[in-house]
């Protein structure tokens, strides 16, 4: 049941598809589409977007797409949204179809049980020490006498110091395996071009030869890691030999994009905050409640869609059989109905339930280890670089959907007004 808060004033009726596709657009990223989204969810918790297609934009509207057993998510109808009628000549939009993303159950219950003891509770608890000290030695590596990347040396680095060791991979085959997910996930676009399904689908080749490669060699040589383990599971047939490389590179997706994304959203909304940073010293249940304001305010991924099994009335709308229901989740998070002072970033507030990992059978895998990773890595921030602040505009990476920074140069030391960093104990 919905925490009333507000009500949303009215509003005068919106162009709800051309909002939509400004948000949503391939040839730019809006550093804060959330304005745009606001007017979405004053005028209504749905809208009609396009011809079958929708979105949903309150927070119940999105819960109900994504744990509504009439809804399903169709690969074919993705596909050919994506890529037209062949679809299936594409490697990106077949690596896709093929991940726990797009596939439903029964077959996303099998392949899910195959890694998720990987991601328990317990599993997870056991690697905070791991976390805090790949922490704390990438925290280290960074210069301290000139503006510090605070992604490519930091936020891209720790979810792939987490990540590597499960998976069993001391160093990936081929070139920047980061960059090529990146490249990736341009088909997880709500606008797709014919230049970005090129990059994603030259991407998708390199990943598929990389983890291709590393599965030989957990043949030919098993380990103590997910891999060997999958690969084990193939042998006994409980996994076909084509669903091991899909499952690999989603679990190695998830829990880099994710993580990385959320490091760089933490950064922005801290240093934009008068001395947040600072008041995160020596308080970890702040630090806690601090990364979960982050997933409210500006989650990693900002929509999902599902498919309409059956013709329905859905929030006072008719949806048709087959129709495309996008949850833009976040919207939903800053709700009015659900959340007080929806659009104000605040770290003090009471943890409520989010959108940002989704929700139901497809709630992110990764989810309590993505959590745990922004939570150390924002309190040792806090503990080593309190005055922390930007030497240059952040820059994002060119997508809408999958939310991220591609560099965030910062001064560690708070640096004066000539743009200089001083060293720990300056004067």
């Amino acid at each position: 049941m919905a925490n009333e808060f507000s009500t949303p004033p009215r509003t005068p009726a919106i162009d709800a598809a051309a909002v939509y596709r400004e948000i949503f657009a391939a040839d730019r990223v809006l550093d804060d589409p959330y304005p745009l989204l606001r007017r979405l969810s004053d005028t209504g918790p749905l809208h009609r977007v396009g011809d079958g297609q929708w979105i949903a934009v309150s927070y119940d509207a999105c819960v109900e797409v994504l744990r509504d057993p009439r809804f399903h998510i169709d690969a074919e109808a993705a596909g050919c949204a994506r890529g037209g009628a062949d679809w299936r000549e594409h490697p990106s939009l077949r690596l896709l179809s093929a991940t726990l993303l797009v596939v439903n159950p029964p077959v996303h219950t099998r392949l899910r049980r195959a890694v998720s003891a990987a991601f328990g509770p317990d599993q997870v608890r056991g690697m905070a020490t791991q976390i805090a000290k790949a922490t704390g030695r990438l925290l280290d590596a960074l210069p301290v006498d000139r503006p510090a990347d605070m992604i490519a040396g930091f936020a891209d680095q720790l979810p792939l110091a987490v990540i590597s060791p499960i998976l069993g991979v001391q160093q990936w085959p081929w070139g920047d395996f980061r960059t090529q997910v990146m490249r990736f996930n341009l088909v997880l676009e709500r606008e797709m071009t014919e230049v970005n399904l090129a990059d994603a689908d030259a991407a998708a080749a390199e990943i598929r030869h990389c983890i291709d490669a590393l599965v030989a060699e957990r043949r030919a040589a098993p380990q103590e890691d997910l891999i060997s383990h999958l690969v084990a599971a193939c042998q006994a047939g409980a996994l076909g030999e084509e669903e091991i490389v899909p499952l690999v590179f989603q679990i190695f997706n998830a829990s880099y994009q994710t993580t990385a994304s959320l490091l760089g959203s933490a950064l922005q909304a801290l240093l934009t905050g008068r001395g947040q940073l600072a008041e995160l010293r020596g308080h970890p249940g702040l630090v806690a409640r601090t990364v979960q304001e982050v997933l409210r305010t500006d989650p990693p991924v900002q929509s999902t869609g599902r498919h309409a099994g059956q013709p329905m009335d859905f929030f006072g709308h008719q949806v048709g059989q087959g129709d495309l229901v996008v949850a833009v989740l976040a919207a939903g998070n800053r709700d009015p109905r659900r959340f007080r002072d929806p659009d104000r970033f605040d770290i003090h507030r009471d943890p409520s339930p989010l959108l940002s990992f989704g929700w139901g059978i497809h709630h992110c895998l990764g989810a309590r280890l993505a959590t745990l990773e922004a939570e150390i890595a924002l309190e040792h921030i806090a503990d080593r670089f309190p005055v922390m602040r930007s030497a240059a505009p952040a820059r994002r990476w060119p997508t809408a959907n999958m939310r991220a920074f591609a560099s965030f140069p910062v001064y560690l030391h708070g640096g004066d007004d000539r743009g200089e960093n001083p060293r720990p104990g300056a004067s």
